[in-house]
């Protein structure tokens, strides 16, 4: 014999808000949950494509049976319009002796809010709803406003809202503003805590949230934050819970900060009034703090005392952009000691608004936690020299460097761009990823104001790049220049290696090449073919032959050839290498033992020959 559940009827009201576009063409779906979490299912409350049910502003009533779940306590509902969108302003179910509402006033919507065709609502009975004034401050650390949907969820002892989506009709979440919102949503009594965060999905992603008030009919209540809420900042979350505490926390230590801020000795006569300062912990934050009464000279000292807040991870400095005018300060370091620790934080780096506002701030962390990369910067100047300061800035696929100080050449000295010369420095800083342009140019401080330069080479990891300028920066030409990398053109390399005849001359390790011209350099790459398995390479007198298609590099200067000390016999007698390129040839005399002493050797070719 079959037992099935007895069914009954609900009444389901269902009111779509007056939103322009916010008719859905369905189908629509809801799944009511009751007690020990029982739920209906979901029933399809409309037909697809032809019932026209839930058009903007409408209030449709439709009458279903299910099983009985008891007292409605949370829906979930969802519509399959991905192309309209559907903002959804409340259900109301109506069953055995209950009426509960549960509001949602919110865009189911694939381009909206979360992005979600589907919400989990959560009912209370009649009055029904609870009205909540909202006010959020934005911390003065934003620099641009935030485009991100923002949302707050409150929780009481017993249930919660949904995610209630701020709306603004103009664009807010900017530097030091306070926005307002009035909400109406189900209610949940005594809030005991929220969640606060943004779904990180615009153009502006960080966010960075002083405080947040709450006024209801019976309270008012103020959570302080000062954190961002960001994938790349602070512990990299964009939502954060904020706890209602209705005891006062014990005082916090207090600790002592010495600060000392190391700035260039420049010739820039530019005097920034507002420099600023925050540092962020891992248990709190100093907000931003002025330094005007500090910054007087090339190292500046200063003490804060503050509630601890646990080991430094990271200080951003700088100044709000004065469009009026472009400033710019040179900053070198910034050290941090306490009691217990010392923390250095290398700059090195122009803070300027010349381009743009994202220009005057940067956030630093300390030298041991850093993820730098190095950067090889190679420079060649033409027929004119200055001694203005050269200000170099590298965009990537990922991310934007600093503006980097170009000050000191690789071996330590100054830099001095004499014409016609070749400047090498080496930098440290983010990885961008594919670097796709740079910015590069003077700040026309110097007695010299005119500089031609050539070109730019680039190299990080194992990526080179090229950028051919041959132009002259004047303030009648323009002191700056945005350059694109050279496309790079791939040629054919035959490589041929020859093992000594000698005993024990063979290796299994694996073998590397680099290849430097005087235009380029390939990377690194190993001597491996799928034509020969890699254990019958590189054998007592050998010659193993080997096609590559890579960078062309010009005329070939030197080549690096290592071997990896792997394998059962890292010992490799290396007597000749040879390279076709086109029609020339390169012979390279080696005859020399790689091992775990000598892993690598740097071999300049013989007279260049060309095939006839």
């Amino acid at each position: 014999m079959l037992f099935y559940e007895l069914e009954i009827d609900y009444t389901i009201t269902i009111k779509t808000g007056d939103r322009e576009n916010s008719t859905t063409n369905g189908p629509v779906y809801i799944n009511i949950f009751g007690r020990d979490n029982q739920s209906t299912g979901y029933i399809l409350l409309t037909n697809s494509p032809n019932d026209k049910s839930f058009q903007q502003g409408s209030i449709e009533t439709l009458q279903i049976k299910a099983i009985d779940i008891g007292k409605p306590r949370s829906i979930i509902i969802r519509h399959e319009d991905d192309i309209n969108g559907w903002f959804l302003d409340y259900v109301e179910i109506s069953v055995n002796k209950f009426l509960i509402r549960f509001i949602a006033n919110r865009w189911l919507n694939t381009k909206k809010n979360d992005q979600q065709l589907f919400v989990e609502l959560f009912g209370s009975e009649p009055p029904g709803s609870a009205a909540y004034t909202l006010e959020i401050q934005t911390g003065n650390e934003q620099i641009e406003p935030l485009d991100s949907p923002v949302y707050v969820q409150f929780y009481g002892a017993t249930t919660k809202t949904p995610k209630l989506f701020l709306e603004p009709k103009t664009a807010c979440f900017a530097r030091d503003s306070c926005e307002n919102f009035d909400i109406s949503t189900n209610n949940i009594g005594e809030i005991r805590k929220i969640v606060i965060g943004h779904e990180g999905n615009g153009a502006v992603s960080d966010w960075h949230l002083k405080n947040v008030k709450i006024q209801t009919t019976d309270e008012q209540l103020k959570f302080d934050v000062n954190k961002w809420l960001s994938r790349t900042k602070y512990d990299q979350k964009l939502s954060i819970e904020l706890n209602r505490n209705e005891r006062r926390p014990p005082s916090p230590t207090t600790v002592t900060y010495l600060v000392k801020i190391h700035t260039v000795d420049t010739e820039q006569t530019d005097r920034i009034e507002n420099i600023e300062m925050s540092i962020q912990g891992s248990t709190g934050q100093i907000d931003k703090f002025s330094l005007k009464d500090h910054m007087k000279s090339s190292l500046d000292r200063f003490k804060i005392e503050h509630a601890d807040i646990g080991n430094i991870e990271s200080i951003t400095i700088g100044f709000n952009d004065d469009k009026r005018q472009q400033v710019a300060w040179l900053l070198e370091s910034v050290d941090i000691e306490t009691i217990e620790t010392f923390y250095h934080f290398q700059a090195q780096c122009w803070l300027s608004n010349r381009l743009g506002s994202n220009f005057t701030w940067t956030t630093i962390r300390p030298d041991k936690n850093n993820d730098y990369i190095n950067y090889s910067v190679i420079i060649q100047t033409g027929k004119s020299n200055i001694t203005s300061n050269v200000i170099l800035c590298i965009y990537g696929d990922k991310k934007t460097t600093k503006l980097f100080p170009l000050r000191t050449i690789k071996n330590g000295t100054n830099a001095k761009f004499d014409k016609d010369n070749y400047f090498e420095f080496d930098l440290k800083d983010i990885n961008v990823g594919k670097i796709e342009k740079i910015n590069i140019g003077h700040d026309r401080k110097g007695n010299e104001q005119e500089w031609l330069l050539k070109s730019i080479r680039i190299e990080k990891n194992d990526e080179h790049y090229v950028f051919q300028a041959d132009r002259t920066l004047s303030e009648k030409e323009g002191n700056f220049i945005d350059l694109v990398p050279l496309e790079k053109k791939q040629v054919l390399y035959k490589v041929t290696t020859v093992t000594s005849s000698e005993d024990d001359s063979a290796t299994d390790s694996g073998v590397f090449m680099t290849i430097y011209g005087d235009n380029d350099r390939t990377k690194q790459f190993q001597l491996i073919t799928t034509d020969q398995d890699s254990e019958t390479l590189f054998q007592k007198g050998n010659t193993d032959s080997f096609e590559f298609g890579l960078n062309d590099v010009g005329k070939i200067q030197k080549i690096n050839i290592r071997q990896d000390g792997k394998g059962f016999h890292p010992i490799w007698h290396l007597d000749t290498v040879q390279i076709q390129k086109g029609s020339e040839i390169y012979k390279f005399k080696a005859d020399k033992v790689l091992d775990f002493s000598l892993q690598e050797i740097d071999l300049t070719p013989t007279p260049t020959g060309k095939l006839k």
